[in-house]
C-alpha cells in the first residue's frame, strides 16, 4: 500500500514537472542586432548625416587653419637662421596666434559633436525602443533581447529586419528629426545606451603642438 501511494505521488510530481516545462516551451523569446540595426537602418543613417553635416564646415575650417599652420611652421624653420631677431618673433608670435586659433577651432568643434550627438541620440533611441516593443506585442513575444546578451538562438528569434522595417513604417508616418537646441540637454536612458558612442564617428584633427 506505501509503496502504491509512493508510485502515485512520483507520478503527480512527474505530470506537474511535465505541464510546466510545457508552459516553459511556450514562452516566445526574439533578439535584435542593435549594430546592424544602427548601421543599415536607413532612418538612422539619415540622421547621422544631418548631424554630421553640422560639423563638416567647422572641421573644414580647422583643416584648413592647420594646413597653414604647416607651411608657417615649416617656412619659419627654414628660413629662421636668416631672418633678425625682430622677424624671428614676429614671426613666432604668428605662428602661435594661429595655434591658439586652430585650438578655440577644435574646442568648438568638440562643442558642436557634443551637441549634435544629444541632439541625435534621444530621438534615435526613442524611435528605435517605440520599434522593439510594437514589434514584441504585435508578435506576441514575450521577451525580446539584445543579440550580444544571446549565446544561442535559432535565427527565427532574430527581429532586427523587422524592427528595422518598424522604424521604416513609423518614419513615413511622423518622420524621425533632431531636436532643436535648446532641447537636448539631456539624454535619455534605455537599453541600447551603451551602444550610443559608435553611432557618430567623426574624427577630428589633432591640434598642433607648441612652436619653439
Amino acid at each position: 500500500m506505501k509503496d502504491r501511494i509512493i508510485a502515485l505521488f512520483l507520478i503527480c510530481l512527474f505530470s506537474s514537472v511535465l505541464t510546466f516545462a510545457q508552459e516553459s516551451i511556450t514562452l516566445k523569446i526574439g533578439f535584435v542586432d542593435i549594430d546592424k540595426l544602427m548601421m543599415e537602418s536607413t532612418v538612422i543613417r539619415r540622421m547621422v548625416d544631418s548631424v554630421q553635416d553640422e560639423v563638416k564646415k567647422e572641421q573644414e575650417n580647422m583643416t584648413e587653419k592647420m594646413t597653414r599652420y604647416k607651411v608657417f611652421t615649416e617656412t619659419y624653420e627654414q628660413q629662421k637662421s636668416i631672418l633678425t631677431e625682430e622677424q624671428r618673433q614676429t614671426r613666432r608670435k604668428e605662428i602661435d596666434e594661429l595655434k591658439l586659433s586652430i585650438e578655440e577651432q577644435q574646442d568648438k568643434v568638440n562643442r558642436i559633436i557634443k551637441r549634435s550627438e544629444r541632439r541625435l541620440l534621444e530621438p534615435t533611441l526613442a524611435r528605435v525602443d517605440e520599434a522593439i516593443k510594437t514589434v514584441g506585442k504585435e508578435g506576441g513575444y514575450d521577451l525580446i533581447l539584445k543579440s550580444d546578451a544571446v549565446l544561442y538562438g535559432k535565427e527565427s528569434g532574430n527581429i532586427t529586419n523587422q524592427v528595422m522595417g518598424m522604424i521604416e513604417k513609423m518614419d513615413k508616418e511622423k518622420p524621425l528629426s533632431p531636436l532643436p537646441v535648446n532641447e537636448s540637454e539631456t539624454t535619455t536612458r534605455s537599453l541600447i545606451l551603451e551602444k550610443t558612442g559608435e553611432l557618430i564617428p567623426i574624427p577630428t584633427p589633432a591640434t598642433p603642438t607648441a612652436t619653439p
